[in-house]
């Protein structure tokens, strides 16, 4: 899918699209349905402008009480004035949550850039999704990587140090397991996983799996008794 930057031209992409924008005539439009918006400034890097990210809600009753769904984020270059906007989320998050618990900047390629992710929604345990826009520096703004939603980080944490992003995710009750991941062409690879479950009432097995030629595979099972 492509992504059109919005500064003093305007485009447009099919309906459906994540991308989609709203362009008229007068200019760039917030959305028409959202009934609040939370905004906080961005710090890319130094010498790079810092950005305005917004986050367009809505409240009840289109939602439960106490709960908003944010549906579409802009990126706006305080210098520049330079616009993105970005539909089809649906991003859910307690009422009563700072700002800090569903967005997040960071560097998460490890690129020296910080980006943004969006949580999806609240869980009652660890598995928690994002939505993930990572700063390009070539064009000078965000896009939305469908193809860092898809890989599966539950619950990310990010080492710049070690250029590795560690998953914790929990199946159930005595089943749970962590998986690292490196960045590879500004794309997450899985590179190990480990998963602990039980086998019956009397042990547990922990699973080792390693990326070995490109496929991840299994390198070692640990059977310990369950006491």
């Amino acid at each position: 899918m492509r992504f059109i930057q919005l500064c003093v031209l305007a485009a447009w992409l099919p309906t459906g699209s994540p991308f989609m924008h709203h362009v008229l005539a007068g200019g760039i439009q917030p959305p028409s349905d959202a009934t609040g918006v939370t905004s906080c400034t961005l710090s890319v890097r130094d010498g790079v402008e810092d950005f305005r990210a917004d986050l367009y809600w809505t409240g009840p009753p289109e939602v439960p009480q106490g709960f908003r769904m944010g549906h579409t984020i802009s990126f706006t270059g305080l210098e520049s004035g330079c616009r993105s906007f970005f539909e089809g989320i649906e991003a859910y998050y307690g009422s009563g949550l700072g700002t800090e618990g569903y967005l997040v900047s960071e560097d998460m390629d490890f690129d020296g850039y910080s980006d943004l992710r969006l949580m999806m929604s609240p869980t009652a345990g660890p598995n928690t999704y994002w939505y993930f826009f990572l700063f390009r520096p070539g064009e000078g703004t965000f896009q939305r990587s469908l193809e860092w939603e898809d890989a599966g980080l539950v619950s990310p944490s990010f080492d710049p140090v070690e250029g590795m992003i560690t998953c914790f995710h929990r199946g159930g009750m005595g089943m749970y397991g962590t998986d690292e991941y490196t960045v590879e062409d500004g794309v997450p690879v899985r590179t190990r996983s480990v998963t602990t479950e039980y086998d019956g009432a009397d042990s547990m097995v922990t699973t080792v799996m390693e990326l070995v030629d490109g496929r991840l595979q299994v390198t070692e099972v640990i059977v310990e008794p369950v006491e």
